[in-house]
């Protein structure tokens, strides 16, 4: 997810770069980042943010991989900002990796948005 009209905010619930890890990154303007092991990184796997306020600018962020709780960043100045959801397969930058020599595939389904008032 990333702001709709200014960046940051920025939050990756998944980013695979290249090996067997998964990385879940915050930006706000410093980076927080929970970079997970993943078994069988070429079978579906399932994730999610939660996304709770915690006051007026503040949110956090839990992250979730196949059910599993595996991390929480504090996203500073993320309330009433729009954000848009980007699902795409991004392979090269900040990794330092010149990116895939073969055909890559990527495959989503089941993408849900949802909110509570709870």
């Amino acid at each position: 997810m990333t702001g709709a009209n200014s960046w940051p905010p920025e939050s990756d619930i998944l980013e695979y770069k290249g090996d067997a890890r998964n990385w879940f990154n915050t930006y706000d303007g410093g980076w927080e980042n929970t970079i997970v092991g993943v078994s069988s990184p070429a079978s579906w796997h399932n994730y999610r943010a939660w996304i709770t306020k915690v006051n007026a600018t503040d949110v956090d962020i839990h992250y979730y991989l196949d059910g599993n709780w595996v991390g929480q960043h504090r996203g500073s100045n993320f309330v009433g900002k729009p954000m848009n959801i980007i699902i795409n397969l991004q392979m090269e930058g900040a990794s330092s990796s010149p990116g895939p020599t073969a055909d890559t595939y990527y495959r989503a389904r089941n993408v849900y948005v949802g909110r509570t008032r709870a």
